[in-house]
């Protein structure tokens, strides 16, 4: 990254590790910040959904092992 870096540690930690997983591989992501008004994923963040027609649902079904280790709020 070129430019600063979060306030939060662990967002820090977490792009470290992904550049140094990535650095064998030749490969270096293009990180861009985006200010929460102009994110489309800012309100799902906050536990808004937003509206039906834009949802992503999964492809796939859980395990039925796995089904009890979620809860949906």
């Amino acid at each position: 990254m070129s430019k600063g870096h979060s306030l939060n540690t662990h967002i820090n930690l977490a792009v470290h590790q992904t550049y140094v997983a990535l650095m064998d591989l030749f490969i270096t992501p293009d990180i861009t910040y985006i200010k929460s008004e102009a994110n489309p994923a800012d309100p799902i963040s906050h536990g808004e959904p937003g509206p039906a027609g834009k949802r992503v649902f999964p492809s796939f079904k859980l395990p039925d092992e796995l089904i009890n280790c979620f809860v949906d709020v």
